[in-house]
């Protein structure tokens, strides 16, 4: 789950992620909206088992 908070312009985005490459790209998709400052992060990765696990129905 991925929460983003916005507060004058600053992002934060918060919570857990499958793949950490996907970090640089949310990073530039957030500050390509107008009116962002600047992206902070507070992420961490799943674990393997848990990220294959997370796609099970």
């Amino acid at each position: 789950m991925l929460r983003v908070d916005v507060r004058e312009g600053v992002v934060k985005l918060v919570g857990r992620i499958r793949d950490t490459a996907l970090v640089p790209v949310a990073a530039r998709l957030v500050r390509a909206v107008e009116g962002v400052v600047e992206v902070e992060f507070e992420l961490t990765a799943d674990r393997p088992e848990e990220a294959s696990e997370a796609g099970r129905p």
